[in-house]
């Protein structure tokens, strides 16, 4: 079975991953950097998933939800850096009030990283707990920007919108959609494109 819209996340991420990279050499931005490394590891989730759920083998739910795991367990914490870097780029008057972004950044490791652990061993409720701990994480991360940061607010607030999403997709995962792997990773692609291709644009054109 095919899935053209996963090869389509997959090209895009690769290619706005690509745009970044040039950026960050060319104009020595930090935040371009850490959008590079975001969407250069989420292509090779995206193809890693498509190679699972083609092989139609029963265990190829699993293996996507593992292979989700293990993407945000490097992805969210290097997107929360990846944040303040631009908070302080675009604000040179930024200053956290809440915790540093290397305290944000471990926090996030620690809580996706055990999920990403149950998942492995198939206890997939306290996964999902510990993703649910994760959104709630980069929704204190943006309250932290938003609170201290005068420039740029709306940049912020539209490529972080979507992780409304992500519990609300993970949910439907949990109880709707089991049977439907193919759809599930398709919804996420258009959340994942929409937060990490479009933040690696934005970041690029602002380099």
């Amino acid at each position: 079975m095919d899935y053209p819209f996963l090869d389509y996340t997959f090209y895009q991420l690769m290619a706005t991953g690509v745009i970044a990279a040039c950026a960050s050499v060319t104009a020595s931005s930090v935040p371009c950097a850490f959008s590079a490394a975001v969407n250069a590891i989420a292509s090779v989730h995206y193809y890693l998933t498509r190679q699972a759920l083609q092989t139609g083998a029963d265990s190829a739910f699993e293996t996507a939800v593992q292979l989700r795991y293990s993407d945000w367990a490097v992805t969210l914490p290097l997107m929360g850096i990846e944040l303040h870097l631009l908070a302080e780029k675009l604000d040179p008057g930024y200053s956290p009030s809440f915790y540093p972004k290397e305290l944000s950044a471990f926090a996030l490791l620690c809580v996706v990283t055990l999920g990403a652990i149950w998942s492995f061993s198939k206890r997939r409720i306290i996964g999902f707990l510990c993703f649910a701990a994760s959104c709630i994480l980069m929704g204190s991360v943006l309250l932290n920007l938003l609170s201290n940061i005068d420039a740029d607010r709306d940049l912020f607030l539209l490529f972080t919108l979507p992780w409304i999403g992500y519990p609300v997709v993970s949910i439907a995962e949990a109880t709707l959609f089991r049977a439907s792997p193919g759809f599930i990773a398709g919804l996420y692609a258009v959340l994942d494109l929409w937060s990490k291709a479009g933040l690696a644009l934005a970041v690029s054109m602002r380099a």
